[in-house]
């Protein structure tokens, strides 16, 4: 399986629908803190991008979250 050697980030998300790295977080883990507006935007960007986020990625922000990165 080849592997994509830039993968897409919620940065390019970001970028793209002109917001921070933080709001398109806040947006995919459906906070309430964003309006409904900016939730449209940036959903909208994620579908036109056709991004999907890294399962690595995903699972290594857990691990930090969870304090358990390994030394």
């Amino acid at each position: 399986m080849l592997k994509n050697e830039n993968p897409m980030t919620i940065g390019d998300v970001a970028r793209a629908a002109g917001v921070s790295k933080a709001t398109v977080s806040l947006v995919m883990n459906a906070s309430p803190k964003v309006s409904s507006k900016t939730c449209e935007k940036v959903w909208g960007v994620i579908r036109d991008l056709n991004f999907r986020p890294s399962e690595a990625a995903r699972k290594l922000a857990q691990r930090r979250w969870a304090g358990s990165i390994p030394l």
